[in-house]
């Protein structure tokens, strides 16, 4: 069976980075399993139409991936690791990503061992962008109880309206995208977290001071902030076998639009939560004071700071890396800089 029917498929996927076998297999479920669609084919398929199935050259493969492992550290594997490669518009087949973790990275198969757990607040802009779900699903946590009461308020809106609006299960049957949440600690969370455990064993850092915690808040959460966006945008472009992409799956959000004027803010929904259910949730707590009497004495720390770290994604690209040093002197810097300005 002729091949040109598929050219612009073929074309596509060879851009992508995938090999012949790869091409081969996909063109053959595109055909209903037909035959004619050989690795061999395929190959000769390019030859013959002038097509470069290897995609970037093996050494500027690996100068991307090693630039990569620079920014996130050694815990992304091969799906991931292409994910954060296409967000960057850098195409290659997950083998061939593999093959360079194994041979510029060895210890990263050990790295990513770690698991750990985090919880992002997003509900009301991730609604407003993709729309209402049909069912939120969540574990036992009581971490959840405002976003189930809100999915309950508004569960006459949804598109699909047989389902509950929420199940609660245990984490042993977590939908595939739950796994995000170890990704990002073991990816975002942790790295800073031992960096500022060995500041406070080194009796460097006083947590009961309040502008050291401010500090430490400020900083810290603007590089997790960082690591999260990498993360997420990885996560959204990498394949899950048996799934599909995530952008894609997506594709325009929940069928199921709604006015913002529908989802109350915050502190709104706290108290709709203690009016309609005779009970309070635990406030959110400040972890640090705001030391600045003046917007200008904050303004002269803030360009202080800048002018000294210009880019402090390089801090976090280098503590996810077990380099600690310069997200430690950037937090000191940070916390010297504020004495001096309040």
């Amino acid at each position: 069976m002729s091949l040109e029917p598929y050219s612009e498929i073929i074309l596509e996927l060879a851009k992508q980075g995938l090999s012949s076998s790869e091409i081969s297999a996909r063109i053959s479920v595109e055909s209903g399993g037909g035959r004619g669609f050989s690795d061999r084919n395929v190959r000769k398929y390019c030859a013959d139409n002038c097509v470069n199935l290897r995609g970037l050259p093996e050494e500027h493969l690996e100068l991307e991936v090693a630039k990569a492992i620079a920014e996130t550290g050694p815990t992304f594997g091969r799906r991931m690791m292409k994910g954060y490669l296409a967000v960057k518009g850098v195409h290659a087949a997950e083998t061939r990503i593999g093959s360079v973790l194994r041979t510029i990275h060895r210890p990263y198969n050990e790295a990513r061992r770690q698991v750990g757990y985090t919880n992002s607040r997003c509900l009301r802009p991730t609604i407003l962008a993709n729309g209402m779900w049909d069912q939120v699903r969540v574990d036992h946590g009581k971490e959840f109880y405002l976003t189930l009461f809100i999915q309950k308020l508004l569960s006459p809106h949804r598109y699909t309206q047989e389902r509950r609006p929420y199940l609660q299960t245990p984490s042993t049957r977590n939908h595939t995208v739950e796994r995000i949440w170890p990704e990002i600690n073991s990816r975002v969370n942790y790295p800073p977290k031992k960096a500022l455990l060995q500041l406070v064993d080194q009796e460097l850092l006083d947590m009961d001071d309040s502008l050291v915690k401010y500090c430490v808040s400020c900083l810290t959460g603007q590089l997790c902030q960082i690591g999260v966006t990498r993360v997420v945008e990885s996560w959204n472009a990498h394949r899950i076998p048996g799934k599909g992409t995530p952008n894609d799956l997506a594709g325009s959000g929940c069928p199921k639009k709604i006015p913002q004027e529908l989802l109350p803010h915050s502190a709104e929904a706290a108290e709709l939560y203690r009016q309609q259910l005779g009970s309070t949730l635990t406030p959110q707590s400040t972890f640090g004071v705001d030391p600045f009497l003046t917007e200008e004495d904050k303004l002269m720390a803030e360009n202080q700071f800048a002018e000294q770290y210009s880019d402090i994604s390089e801090l976090l690209s280098r503590a996810v890396n077990n380099d600690f040093t310069p997200y430690k002197e950037a937090l000191l810097f940070l916390i010297t800089t504020t004495r001096r300005n309040v």
